[in-house]
């Protein structure tokens, strides 16, 4: 729920002055570095649904050989696909944030967040990815 605001506006045609109420939606504005730690956080504890709150309704998701767009798809992605444990990360926050993280005998993993509005708008990801049963493949080749 947002915040009613009121305001005067004199009509452009015939000169009236007019009393407008206009709903404010309540907009959470995070900075980059922000939205990349929580981003981490949330990947860390496994809450597919906490992530999915950070990514914008049309934000595309690109890896190796891939690249899904929507919320769905994105959260089908991260449930198909094992990114963590993260045994040590690194964020830096420019016009994009650059995480990067160590997983072991899998060795680094790099993603780049492009962020818009407070909301990951875009995200690219490098480095190996363990499936759910913790076999290490590359990004874009599938195993079943």
């Amino acid at each position: 729920m947002g915040t009613r605001k009121r305001g005067r506006w004199t009509h452009p045609l015939h000169g009236r002055e007019e009393t407008l109420i206009v709903e404010v939606a309540a907009v959470e504005t995070r900075l980059p570095s922000e939205l990349a730690m929580l981003w981490v956080e949330a990947m860390e504890d496994s809450d597919i649904d906490r992530v999915m709150h950070l990514y914008s309704p049309g934000a595309t998701f690109h890896a190796p050989g891939s690249a899904v767009a929507g919320l769905t798809s994105i959260r089908k992605y991260l449930r198909e696909n094992r990114i963590g444990p993260f045994l040590f990360v690194e964020i830096q926050a420019n016009d994009r944030v650059h995480i990067r993280w160590q997983r072991g005998r899998f060795g680094s993993i790099e993603t780049a967040l492009r962020v818009a509005d407070g909301q990951i708008a875009e995200q690219w990801l490098f480095g190996p990815v363990g499936s759910r049963t913790g076999e290490g493949r590359r990004l874009g080749t599938v195993v079943r």
